[in-house]
């Protein structure tokens, strides 16, 4: 079986932070404990997209990760409801790379090692060579992501919260708009 893996980070290291974000935007969602400057959830939402809830309620730097372990990978970040950008990879089209950006420079956005990993991110072109190549785990771990690996909101609706105690962390938080 492949990896399928669709989740959310916001930046912050206050839990709190991201149960009101998925509060606001009306949406049940399971939120992992903050690691590293951010907080990963998954949310009953449409896969492939970015969920327009969820843009039209963050306030901070929200990062969506899409893992499809055999076709490629895919993020969009967002400050508040402003896309700074978006990045996909997949490897059975032709187009194997596609980008946009809308900022200049990340400074005041992520620190250095974070703007680099980008940074080496939007430097990679149908040219790259494989060695060059950011794959999603590279960037997730350059970014300081934690909880991304084999994480969708119906993976763990499926194998229920209990079994993601693999990351020796407590158990995940429920969190609905109705709490």
């Amino acid at each position: 079986m492949s990896e399928f893996s669709c989740n959310y980070h916001l930046k912050t290291e206050n839990i709190e932070d991201c149960i009101n974000l998925i509060k606001r935007a009306n949406v049940t969602g399971f939120v992992f404990p903050p690691r590293d400057g951010w907080t990963s959830f998954v949310v009953n939402e449409p896969d492939f997209i970015f969920s327009k809830k969820l843009i039209d309620a963050n306030d901070g730097i929200l990062i969506q990760l899409i893992s499809v372990e055999d076709y490629g990978w895919s993020f969009e970040i967002y400050d508040k409801d402003i896309k700074l950008c978006m990045f996909a990879c997949m490897y059975d089209t032709d187009e194997v790379f596609s980008h946009q950006k809308n900022v200049e420079n990340w400074d005041g956005l992520f620190n250095q090692n974070q703007s680099d990993v980008l940074d080496k991110v939007f430097a990679m072109n149908k040219n790259t060579s494989p060695e060059d190549c950011i794959y999603a785990t590279d960037f997730a771990d350059g970014m300081g992501l934690y909880f991304y690996e084999w994480i969708s909101y119906s993976y763990i609706c499926e194998y229920s919260p209990i079994s993601y105690r693999e990351y020796n962390e407590l158990e995940l938080l429920r969190v609905s708009a109705s709490d």
